[in-house]
């Protein structure tokens, strides 16, 4: 009983000190670099990201551009978790999906 407490305390103590940790995040988004979306919206996301997650460094780099520019260059670069998340075009799936780069994320919603 001592040992499987010193364990959960030791596992407690290390989510603690990693939830404490600031987390660097790149967001690749088609219409932020491009400008489509107009920087009023930009600018209210990365306030709203400060503001709601703290311990979430959001980078201001959206990306390469258009989506094939993006396609092209994630395609190359996606197994070094940069960028971390992707908003690419549902037609893009089937590659993202062929490279193992789609997460299965029944887990997170069915618990």
């Amino acid at each position: 009983m001592k040992k499987k407490f010193l364990i959960f305390s030791a596992l407690i103590l290390t989510l603690s000190l990693v939830s404490l940790a600031t987390v660097n995040l790149t967001f690749w988004n088609m219409p932020f670099s491009t400008g489509e979306v107009g920087m009023n919206y930009v600018n209210w996301f990365q306030q709203n990201v400060k503001a709601d997650l703290p311990n979430i460094n959001v980078s201001t780099y959206y990306g390469p551009g258009q989506y094939d520019a993006m396609l092209k260059a994630f395609v190359v670069q996606a197994t070094t978790g940069q960028p971390a998340v992707i908003e690419g075009l549902t037609e893009q799936m089937d590659t993202y999906v062929k490279m193992g780069l789609v997460a299965d994320l029944d887990q997170y919603f069915n618990s």
